[in-house]
């Protein structure tokens, strides 16, 4: 829309739409992350909007554990003869569990990668760490 507008010199509307295309392009575009600040020892989780980094700071000593939890994609084939893929994955939280917040570390295929990196956090941070995952799964 906004190149029509250019092509036939109406730079105004032209501007206009690039502008918000760049604004919904932005908004759908779901890049997060977390940011780790060794000096004064926040953290904190963040979404990028527009090149910004959107979150609020808080003192990592506030988190008390890490945990490592499972989850599962089931992917369903669209002939529904065949059995679904389903996929695992573990995630490597750090939780303040006073406050109810939680901020994903990382994501693996692998367990033992996973359990690595929660006990390395773990020790590093002085904190305890526990996994959950379902009993009638095995791993």
């Amino acid at each position: 829309m906004a190149v029509i507008f250019l092509l036939i010199g109406l730079y105004p509307f032209s501007i206009f739409f690039c502008l918000c295309s760049i604004i919904v392009f932005s908004y759908f575009v779901d890049i997060h992350g977390f940011e780790l600040d060794t000096l004064t020892f926040q953290i904190r989780d963040y979404r990028k909007f527009l090149w910004m980094r959107i979150g609020n700071w808080s003192n990592i000593k506030n988190y008390n554990s890490v945990h490592l939890t499972k989850g599962r994609l089931v992917v369903y084939p669209e002939s529904g003869e065949f059995t679904p893929d389903i996929y695992f994955y573990f995630f490597v939280k750090l939780v303040d569990e006073v406050n109810n917040k939680e901020i994903v570390l990382a994501e693996f295929k692998e367990f033992v990668k996973a359990k690595k990196l929660m006990k390395e956090v773990a020790e590093t941070l002085g904190i305890g760490a526990k996994i959950f995952y379902y009993k009638t799964e095995k791993i």
